[in-house]
């Protein structure tokens, strides 16, 4: 069990710690227990968040119980931010407030990667790669205290991710990379379909224009064809998320351009060296790939090709690029499998590597 350290703020840096318990701040939307703004140099700040789930104390005849912590390092992808991890962290608050094996409170620390929001964007290309954003994720750990903690990234984020198991894999719990390829001219759209979007995307001037190409970037065809029964009057899902996309985009604004072109330049210079592999493989922590079979921002072949290289077990979800959302239920499940030891949940994955396993079968809860 961790030692729980305060998260005191260190010079040049701010922390903002909310009195009350987290709680829905909008419809499905949770309230952070902490925000904060670390400098990582004179002129970059790295904006973060953090959550403490479940957001309630257990408690037994004797009085509140000893809970044991896991803490789980977030880093999310291309033009995203910190909010971006709201879906997964909804299923897991749920997940984890129902367990019944053990008492465990899960901390996460959601990073918004320099180039976008709250973060600085810096305006020359070179101050940005993977390694260097991997060193901003180490430098917040630092600020806030943690000496390690299972590291997730998605796509962007895996790269960032894995450089930083790379670079410093003593920080390393567990290692989950979601929809990430090796980078470079792996990341170049690989069909028809995703070069239309992509273009679509590069002209599109209003935030519906936007938001309708991220939906078709992010889901999959048949997500977006359900129809959603529960909803007065019944809606499809394109629907209702070409609306939520809309006024997202409405409300953060536009990515600076110094962050989209400084973002795409680390993503296209990035590169799993052997060394990184190597240097991974011989830490000995668990490595995870988790993507969606019908992903045509990050393509599968990609993802397993890498994880073969790192002998870790590719798991193929039915979903498309955002498949901690779109199979939110399933990844939560094995999220919280692999931060709480048990990586083997209810016998549905063997103890010997397989790769392309299909896991739309893994149940939701125990």
């Amino acid at each position: 069990m961790e030692e729980k350290i305060p998260m005191t703020p260190v010079a040049s840096s701010s922390t903002t710690v909310n009195e009350t318990k987290p709680q829905r701040k909008l419809q499905n939307t949770l309230l952070p227990h902490s925000t904060g703004k670390h400098r990582v140099d004179d002129e970059i700040y790295i904006y973060y968040e953090t959550f403490i789930l479940p957001d309630s104390q257990i408690t037994c005849e004797e009085g509140p119980l000893e809970m044991e912590k896991v803490r789980l390092v977030a880093i999310q992808g291309f033009a995203a931010g910190a909010d971006a991890w709201q879906p997964m962290l909804l299923e897991m608050k749920e997940l984890w407030g129902r367990q019944a094996d053990k008492a465990t409170v899960l901390e996460v620390l959601c990073i918004e990667n320099r180039g976008l929001g709250k973060s600085s964007s810096p305006k020359k290309k070179s101050q940005y790669s993977t390694t260097i954003l991997a060193g901003d994720v180490l430098s917040v750990m630092d600020h806030v205290r943690w000496g390690s903690a299972h590291i997730c990234g998605f796509s962007m984020g895996g790269m960032v991710a894995t450089k930083l198991a790379a670079l410093a894999p003593d920080r390393v719990v567990s290692l989950i990379c979601m929809s990430v390829t090796g980078g470079g001219t792996q990341a170049l759209p690989r069909s028809w379909r995703a070069f239309k979007f992509a273009v679509k995307g590069l002209l599109a001037k209003t935030a519906l224009d936007r938001a309708y190409v991220d939906i078709k970037f992010h889901f999959s065809k048949h997500i977006l064809r359900h129809k959603l029964c529960e909803l007065v009057p019944p809606r499809l899902v394109k629907d209702v998320l070409l609306e939520e996309y809309r006024e997202n985009h409405e409300r953060v604004g536009a990515q600076p351009k110094e962050g989209f072109r400084g973002q795409l330049h680390a993503v296209l210079q990035h590169e799993v060296t052997k060394a990184n592999i190597e240097r991974i493989k011989s830490a000995g922590f668990p490595v995870w790939f988790l993507h969606g079979r019908n992903d045509i921002v990050a393509m599968p072949m990609y993802a397993e090709k890498l994880a073969r290289k790192l002998g870790a077990p590719c798991l193929i979800f039915s979903g498309g690029h955002l498949v901690f959302r779109e199979n939110a239920k399933e990844v939560a499940f094995l999220m919280r499998s692999i931060c709480t030891g048990t990586s083997n949940p209810n016998g549905m994955l063997s103890k010997t590597l397989r790769l392309n396993v299909d896991a739309t079968a893994i149940p939701a809860s125990n």
